[in-house]
């Protein structure tokens, strides 16, 4: 949320594991469609996508090039209803 609280998480192997990390090219797109379910009383707000890798041996945060431990997408996700969607 605005505050940097996890609201929602999805976990889970690239490409539902039919696509190994340790045989991807450089520069090679990688289609892994995610689903992450809001809380019904998510309240109305801007939101923000951070995507992270865990290594699968030890299962702690692998870091990138500049330290973080999460991608943020260039993307922001806004939800209006006041009380949330009211969906499951």
């Amino acid at each position: 949320d605005q505050n940097g609280v996890l609201v929602a998480q999805t976990d889970g192997y690239p490409a539902y594991g039919s696509s190994l990390s340790s045989t991807w090219r450089d520069g090679q797109r990688i289609i892994d469609p995610r689903e992450i379910r809001l809380p019904a009383n998510l309240p109305a707000g801007e939101y923000q996508i951070a995507v992270g890798w865990y290594d699968w041996q030890t299962g702690e945060r692998v870091r990138l090039s500049n330290g973080d431990d999460v991608y943020i997408l260039p993307i922001q996700i806004q939800t209006y209803a006041p009380e949330g969607s009211g969906l499951p």
